[in-house]
């Protein structure tokens, strides 16, 4: 009997696909397809394996691309094809490739927190991960908006960060009084915060006002990677390679 399994190479813009029956004899024979990366164009790649009648398909982990792809196919085609007459026990059944690309001194991964459970499994098999790194590609400046600031939540923010620093300098001085540095303590604090609040309200009041409205609302930002790539020293690149392949892994 026929079975057939597909083969997606990943792009951002362009999904190349194969299907082969591997239960045949000599020479595979391919069937070769190009569709986009649009909803309706992986709806319509979903609908095309179908026809195909492929048991099982194996797609590129190619950076953050391969997501919609293999939602779509889990969407329209993983259930499709394990209702069709003639069905076997793995039709249905998605893969995740690592790219050929990588198979190189890199391990790319789309988060810190996959980039840490390759570097930790390496751990775990003795091999030196003192020679591993954990490398951001393709820096991004994310600024996340929470909410409207007004003159009211200017001074308020102000109040609280000048409170803590005043009530901090306070307590660090009156530890220096030799006959009750506790007490002194916690005087000097109460009276820094006190301070140290009245001021953080008058120099936040200064700030927004000074913004003239052009940013009436609060914010953190920082720098965040498109991506890791987890990269070992040259000598010891095999081996590492040779562990995660013998662990079977996804990630």
């Amino acid at each position: 009997m026929p079975y057939k399994i597909a083969g997606i190479d990943v792009h951002k813009r362009m999904l190349a696909v194969v299907v082969a029956d591997i239960a045949g004899e000599g020479e595979y024979k391919f069937e070769r397809h190009k569709v986009g990366t649009s909803p309706d164009q992986l709806r319509l790649l979903a609908q095309w394996l179908v026809e195909q009648e492929a048991e099982e398909v194996v797609m590129e982990s190619t950076a953050q691309y391969w997501k919609p792809v293999w939602q779509a196919l889990e969407r329209y085609w993983k259930a499709a094809s394990q209702k069709r007459e003639g069905a076997g026990p793995k039709s249905g059944t998605l893969h995740l490739a690592q790219a050929k690309s990588n198979r190189g001194p890199r391990g790319r991964k789309n988060d810190f927190a996959d980039a840490e459970r390759l570097v930790d499994y390496l751990s775990d098999q003795r091999f030196e991960v003192n020679r591993v790194a954990i490398v951001g590609r393709e820096l991004e400046y994310l600024e996340q908006v929470l909410g409207r600031l007004n003159y009211g939540g200017a001074a308020l923010r102000g109040a609280g960060s000048g409170a803590l620093v005043g009530a901090l300098i306070g307590w660090i001085f009156g530890l220096f009084n030799w006959i009750e540095p506790l007490i002194s303590a916690l005087v000097l604090a109460g009276y820094g915060l006190i301070f140290g609040a009245i001021v953080g309200a008058l120099f936040g009041l200064l700030v927004h006002a000074l913004q003239r409205g052009r940013r009436d609302f609060h914010s953190i930002s920082g720098l965040r990677p498109k991506y890791y790539d987890v990269v070992a020293e040259v000598d010891v690149v095999d081996r590492a390679l040779r562990l995660l392949a013998g662990g079977n892994r996804k990630e």
